[in-house]
């Protein structure tokens, strides 16, 4: 069997065998339980060789610019009229993909002050995130982007590292122990938040699915693992969940988790967001 990741804080370990060496395992008298969790197999995506094309934007007289109303919404202005702006902060950002946050102009600051740490991608098990998708990098902007009158998000003194823990092109219970070993990495740091905008409910593989009463705090492994962040002092922030609309329609692991601050979405005149 190939050893793909293991966690110390589950004392767990994610393999890739075939299914006659993983009956052998679970019969291994160190081996209490095993799951499958499915084989994603992402295409790595070719590296940017230049930064994007800069396209003229509007410059606003706010400095916050297009992110003005959500972070007044937050009072957030005040904390950065008081001196808060993140300094001495570390978060790390679990997502699927970064793309071009290594040299995006809106991220210019962070890297000019090496306030970009090296980042990891479980997904390709390399260390470089910015690609796949560009979820993260809009998730990232929220808080680090820092160009006066076009957008300074919540945190911009803030240090960030990116982890990308998601796989894109499929939703499989691989992607828990990848969030799960990627908190880990954000601990190994010294993180003090991890902002985590996923969620697991359903798969794939339907064998996989969870049912709303599995959203106990306790069941799935990827808030198991959260919880444990929270209790080595992590702030774990996550996404409520975007499944307002659809079949599930309620809250996804790890938000569930009792020491994982979730959050829901409103929109720009505060009512709660369609999706939320």
């Amino acid at each position: 069997a190939k050893v793909n990741y293991t966690s110390k804080w589950l004392n767990a370990a994610s393999i890739t065998a075939d299914s006659a060496t993983y009956l052998r395992i679970l019969k291994m008298p160190f081996v209490k339980q095993g799951e499958a969790v499915g084989v994603s197999k992402p295409n790595k995506p070719p590296r940017p060789k230049s930064p994007p094309p800069k396209t003229p934007y509007p410059i606003s007289p706010d400095k916050y610019g297009e992110a003005s109303n959500q972070i007044k919404q937050l009072n957030g202005h005040r904390l950065h009229d008081l001196g808060y702006d993140g300094k001495g902060m570390l978060v790390a950002v679990l997502d699927g993909g970064f793309t071009n946050v290594d040299i995006m102009p809106f991220f210019d600051s962070l890297r000019a002050t090496g306030r970009l740490l090296k980042g990891r991608d479980f997904v390709m098990n390399d260390e470089y995130p910015y690609e796949a998708s560009s979820h993260g990098s809009q998730v990232l902007s929220t808080m680090a982007a820092n160009l006066p009158g076009l957008m300074i998000g919540t945190a911009p003194g803030a240090s960030y590292v990116c982890v990308k823990t998601e796989e894109t092109s499929s939703e499989l219970r691989i992607e828990e122990d990848n969030w799960v070993v990627g908190a880990e990495f954000a601990d190994s740091l010294g993180a003090d938040i991890i902002n985590s905008s996923l969620g697991y409910t359903t798969f794939d593989d339907k064998r996989m699915n969870y049912n709303y009463k599995d959203m106990n705090g306790n069941t799935t492994r990827v808030t198991r693992g959260a919880d444990i962040a929270a209790s080595k002092g992590i702030l774990v922030v996550n996404s409520a969940g975007n499944s307002g609309t659809g079949a599930w329609k309620f809250i996804g692991a790890p938000a569930d988790g009792d020491s994982v601050l979730a959050v829901g979405a409103v929109d720009a005149i505060r009512r709660k967001a369609y999706f939320s």
